[in-house]
This record gives structure tokens, sequence and C-alpha cells, in this order.
């Protein structure tokens, strides 16, 4: 039997067939299949990502000040076994609250897995936890701050504290407050503000003023030892900010931004060297100026004043992680710079120590020494747009003037006593009495 297709048909699909078999035999398939997988698989990037990994070039300065050492708080650190001590005492702060009568947890879980997709879009690592574990964790972890942060204004009139675990032991209660400082440890406040006031909890007090209980009220209450400014509350508390440490950065930002130029000069200048070239120290007033308001104004450097205290390192670094990972500004990281560069030695702090610019709850230089050394390490500096330049150049050609250097060895050698002055003065008026008296006898032979 004849076919009856013809030659250019059977050609047709010979070709068909050629170009189906050399797909399927394509090596490359199973790797473009696996590639465009993966693809497909990325999480999109979110506006509302604000918590991070801290980098490794960062943390490897300091491991200890990027890792939190009692209590985790969030995803990043959850579940760690050297932390789940801490978790027995996270459930009892949620059954305390749970004894409000305002709310029921079924109220409490649904405002977390409303939020869920928010809450996961925080964090810069798409987080490997179901979703009735995270919505358990963030509501835990929430409501365990909450928690902590009034009993901790109760503390005062020993309040519900007394059989207290963290409270009765003052060393849990500031590591846990360092803790909380940490940057892989933040969680969102928006979370936690929705919850507190869910639970509608009142003042205790008829005498307190309305909105004394917000959240941000009770943390800036309990951590108030790191903040030096008056009125920060009320400045930052509208603040759009996106966690509690997020909230320092806001609060210590600068008051008056100077236009940024480029650094010419990157001499050393440490503090011994500038106090040797006749530079002075003053301490400006930390209530009235921010951390960041350095001046320098008529042979004076004035530096806002600087206490070193349990915690200062941690929060300074993991802000300066944050800022690094976060923001488009590097004020941080010109502010640790700069101090970096002025402190070298331990008699650079005890000149800023004796000046009344540095103090540290610990009179151990050499332990203050260490939190400036390296403190800006592995970040990165940009020479071109360095916040202190003006301030950095006017010290270098003040530094240069050898005038400067002579008038300070003139007055550290001679004059830095009274009873030196008197010395001085006296020889002075002897050697112009001697003068005199030898003219006179030439003169009057």
């Amino acid at each position: 039997m004849v076919s009856s297709e013809s030659p250019q048909c059977v050609r047709d699909i010979s070709l068909e067939h050629r170009e189906e078999s050399f797909d399927v035999e394509n090596p490359y398939t199973p790797l473009v299949s696996s590639i465009k997988g993966k693809l497909d698989l990325l999480p999109t990037l979110s506006g509302e990502c604000c918590i991070y990994r801290v980098p490794k070039k960062i943390r490897e300065q300091k491991d200890a000040a990027f890792t939190p050492q009692v209590v985790s708080i969030g995803p990043l650190h959850h579940g760690k076994g050297d932390l789940k001590v801490m978790e027995e005492h996270k459930q009892r702060y949620l059954k305390k609250f749970l004894a409000r009568p305002n709310v029921s947890m079924e109220d409490y879980i649904a405002i977390v897995k409303e939020n869920e997709v928010k809450l996961r879009d925080c964090y810069a690592e798409t987080i490997q936890i179901g979703s009735d574990e995270f919505v358990e964790m963030i509501l835990v972890d929430a409501v365990f701050i909450i928690e902590l942060l009034l009993k901790d204004r109760e503390y005062e009139s020993h309040s519900d504290v007394e059989d207290d675990r963290i409270f009765t032991k003052p060393w849990m209660l500031h590591d846990v407050m360092v803790d909380m400082l940490v940057l892989e440890n933040q969680i969102p406040y928006f979370i936690l503000e929705k919850i507190y006031d869910a639970a509608r909890i009142k003042s205790s007090s008829s005498k307190e003023e309305e909105g004394r209980l917000s959240i941000i009220s009770l943390f800036y209450h309990c951590f108030k030892q790191f903040f030096t400014q008056e009125d920060i509350l009320d400045k930052y508390r509208s603040s759009k900010f996106v966690h509690f440490l997020d909230f320092f950065r806001i609060a210590y930002q600068p008051t008056d931004v100077p236009v940024q130029r480029n650094t010419e000069s990157r001499n050393k200048l440490t503090v011994t060297a500038l106090e040797r070239a006749g530079v002075k120290f003053q301490a400006r007033d930390s209530s009235k100026n921010n951390m960041f308001d350095i001046k320098f104004e008529d042979g004076i450097l004035q530096i806002p004043k600087i206490v070193i205290q349990g915690g200062t390192e941690v929060l300074l670094r993991n802000l300066i992680a944050f800022e690094e990972c976060n923001c488009d500004t590097s004020v941080l990281v010109d502010y640790a710079t700069f101090l970096d560069s002025l402190i070298d030695t331990e008699k650079d702090i005890e000149i800023l120590g004796r000046n009344e610019v540095l103090e540290a709850w610990s009179s151990d230089n050499m332990r203050a020494l260490n939190i400036f050394n390296g403190l800006s390490a592995s970040c990165t500096f940009a020479p071109d747009n360095f916040f202190y330049a003006g301030v950095w150049k006017d010290l270098d050609d003040y530094y240069k003037v050898p005038w400067h250097k002579w008038k300070a060895i003139l007055r550290q050698s001679y004059f830095n006593t009274p009873w030196a002055t008197i010395s001085v003065m006296a020889a002075v008026v002897l050697l112009i009495l001697t003068a005199l008296q030898s003219v006179w006898s030439i003169t009057h032979p």
C-alpha cells in the first residue's frame, strides 16, 4: 500500500522529530531547569528589611559584642543551647502578661499571625521556621520584653519583683539589657507596639501624665543611663524607628550636619601629640549637646562628655554594624574613626580623663583604650565624605604652626604650677635688675 503522505510532509515530520530528540538529549536542560527553579524560589526584596546578620569583617573584630550572652530575641539566635536557660523566664513572663483580663491569648496570636509576612520581611535572611513556631516565638519574645520593661519601672517601688530571678540578680538584668542592644537580637518595634497597645495597660498612679506608659517611654526609662541629652524622649517619641537599636541611632544623630568635604590630611593626631602642640581639651555639656557635636575653636577641642559603662562598647559596635548594613550615612563610622585616631595609648585616655572629657565607670585605662582602638576597624571609611573633615583639617593646621608648640613647651615647662610661675617671674625681675645695674655702672662710672 502506497502512503498518501507527500515527500515534503515526511521531511517536515522528520525534522520535527529530530528537533524534539535534540531538546530531550540536550545536556544543559537539567541545569537550566535547576537554575530557573532556584530563581523562581528567590524571595522578593522587601523595604521592611531592618535586622541583619553582622558582616564577618565587622564581627571578627570582637565576636562577643555581636552575640547575645543570656537571652535570644527573635529568630537569628532562637534555640541556641547556651541561651535556653532564659526560656523558662520568658514563659513565666508570658503567664504574668496573660493574667491581665483585657485580651485573650487567641487575640495576641491573631495579632502576630496577621503580621507574620511583614515580620519575616524585617529580617535580611529567609527564616527557616514553620509558621506556628515563628508566631509563638515572636509572641513569647515580644511579651518578655514588654513585661521586663514594665517590671523595671515598678522595681523602684519594689512592686511585683521580689520573686523575680532577673531583678533579684542585678548582674542578670544588666546582661539582659546588653543583649537587647545587639543588632541580631532585635525584634520589630511595630509588633511590640501592637501587642502592648492591645493589652491596654493603665498606670497604677493617678499622677502619671498621659502617654507616660507608651512602650518607648518604658524603654527609655530602663535605658536612660545611655542617654545624656535632655528631652530625648520628647524630641524623638514620634520618630519613625524600626527597633530599639534604631531609636538609639536616631536619638544620637548630630544636631548640625556640616558640609562634608574631602579629608586632605590623614596625619595621626593623637591626644598626646595635640596637647604637646598646645591644644586644650574641654568637655561640652552632654545634656545640651549631641555626642557627635565635636568643635575646635581657638585652640580648644570641645568634645561632648564620653561615659564608658557596661554595655557602651556593645552599643557602639552594633550601631556601627547597623549603619553599615542599613543606612546611607556614615556618621557613626566617622565618629569611631575620629576617636580611634585621637586615642592611641593609655596616656591619651589619661589626658581626656583629666580634662573630664572621658568618664569610665571602671578606672582601668587599658580597658577604655581597648574599646576605642579598633572600634572602626573593617568598616568602610570614605575620606571624600568624612563628617569631621573640617575639624580634622583645623586641628592639622593648628598642629603645624611651630609657635603653638613652643608656647606649649614654655607653659608646660615653666608655668605648669603657681610656684613655677612665681620662680620664673622672680628670675626675670632679677635679670632685669641685674641688667639695669650693669647699665647704671657703665653710664655712671
